[in-house]
């Protein structure tokens, strides 16, 4: 049954991913002026990122013109994330 008894034409994954990448791209491109701010900054924290650097990291997203959202306030959210990474196993200062 390998053979090609409808004469499908074989399907070709990469011409597909692609597709799918440059569609991306496009999205991204279109999309990058609106973005806005900067949300949920103290999440990197979990991902390893030392908490001291913090205050280094906001400030060049404030000079890129992307004001820093966080739910609470950035110390008290620094504190959550802190915490979280701890029991991760990824906090590292």
């Amino acid at each position: 049954m390998g053979e090609n008894w409808r004469r499908e034409k074989p399907f070709n994954e990469n011409k597909l991913m692609l597709r799918q990448a440059g569609f991306g791209l496009i999205v991204f491109l279109l999309f990058i002026p609106y973005f806005k701010f900067a949300a949920f900054v103290s999440s990197i924290i979990e991902t390893g990122t030392p908490a001291s650097k913090m205050s280094e990291i906001r400030n060049t997203f404030h000079d890129l013109d992307l004001p820093t959202y966080d739910v609470l306030s950035p110390e008290l959210m620094d504190l959550i994330s802190i915490k979280v990474a701890k029991l991760k196993g990824t906090y590292s200062d």
